[in-house]
């Protein structure tokens, strides 16, 4: 049995259904009118048949988050110099930066009517009329090297204006201070420009600096990219102790399942293990800071480092020593309790995961819940 209305027919009269035993055929025809009173049926005839049944499915939600990549590089001696030279310019432009607001402030307050640079745009504004007098070498690196240190300038300011009128919740934040070459955290960051990975999963492309091996293969990122799963939005090279990475910010394209038919797992915290689960399972410490040699290496490099005379060469190869073996640690800490990732991101948190059993080389993955 079915209601074939012609397109002369009106929908009222479509949808008043003659009496019937058939109680599914009588909830269809409701709704029928239901939808034709939503519109559903605009300029065409409408077809149904009593035997045709709602389909209720469970689509998966899909949802973009920010994840990030990070990968150890191998850098040729070449490209270790323009890495260099480019997280200095970006330090460079900062502290250049910080002097000029400095500068404004002390002359606004002594009653000069200036302008004083606050944001992104009037900082970058400043340093292109001033560039060729304060640095005529700023051609050799990237525009996206000063940008970096601007915008880390803009942000520090903002934070510190936010932090004074109470618009800023936590500690309160100073006001900023100059970047020193021997303290400074060496980095520098690409939103612009030629930044990929290449399609051999061995090397990446940054602005200005060119093709760079990596320690590792960057299939993980590489597999989404070709896939059309991900979008890179920014690139940051990054140095500690000797070791160089670069880090991705992507926009990944993610399924979370509407229903979680996992059991639940009760978690206890330890300190002989990690953690204990409420089925039997162990999850073991992370050895990398409890091995005998590694603590035997590290106070020896300390005692060394404190008999070192302050500002000589040789107190500055202790301290890149240590700081190689503090870094081995670190990154040996990080690799992930398990060995496959879930097949979801977490609603909350972090996880973190490394795709390389050398202690040098680490590629971090945080995944970052909308």
């Amino acid at each position: 049995m079915a209601v074939r209305p012609g397109p002369g027919l009106s929908r009222r009269r479509a949808c008043d259904v003659r009496s019937s035993r058939d109680s599914g055929w009588l909830a269809h025809a409701q709704a029928c009118w239901l939808w034709i009173s939503l519109g559903g049926c605009q300029g065409g005839g409408l077809q149904l048949h009593h035997d045709e049944q709602p389909k209720h499915r469970k689509v998966p939600t899909t949802a973009m988050v920010i994840q990030a990549y990070q990968f150890a590089l191998d850098p040729t001696p070449r490209t270790q110099r323009s890495l260099a030279s480019h997280t200095g310019a970006a330090r460079f432009a900062y502290n250049w930066g910080l002097e000029l607001v400095t500068t404004r402030l002390h002359q606004r307050a002594s009653g000069q009517d200036v302008q004083v640079p606050w944001t992104l745009p009037e900082l970058r504004r400043e340093w292109n009329r001033s560039k060729q007098q304060v640095a005529p070498w700023w051609a050799q690196n990237s525009k996206e090297a000063y940008n970096s240190g601007l915008d880390a300038l803009a942000r520090a300011l903002r934070n510190w204006n936010d932090s004074r009128n109470g618009r800023r919740k936590g500690p309160r934040v100073g006001f900023p201070r100059r970047k020193k070459k021997q303290r400074a955290r060496v980095a520098c960051r690409f939103t612009t420009g030629a930044i990929r990975v290449l399609p051999d999963r061995k090397h990446v492309q940054l602005p200005r600096i060119g093709v760079l091996k990596t320690h590792e293969s960057t299939r993980k990122l590489a597999r989404r990219l070709e896939h059309g799963t991900a979008r890179i939005l920014a690139a940051t090279i990054s140095r500690r102790a000797d070791r160089w990475y670069v880090s991705f910010a992507c926009e990944v394209e993610r399924q979370f399942p509407v229903t979680n038919k996992r059991p639940a797992v009760g978690v206890d915290v330890g300190v002989r293990h990690l953690a204990v689960l409420s089925t039997g399972e162990t999850i073991a410490n992370p050895r990398a800071l409890f091995i005998e040699g590694s603590l035997r290496k590290l106070g020896r490099l300390n005692r060394q480092l404190a008999r070192r005379s302050p500002g000589s060469k040789r107190r500055d190869q202790s301290r890149r020593r240590l700081a190689c073996v503090h870094d081995r640690a670190a990154t040996s800490a990080g690799t992930p309790c398990t060995s496959s990732p879930p097949d979801s991101p977490p609603s909350t948190g972090r996880w973190w995961s490394s795709n390389s059993t050398s202690p040098a080389c680490c590629a971090t993955v945080t995944w970052l819940a909308p």
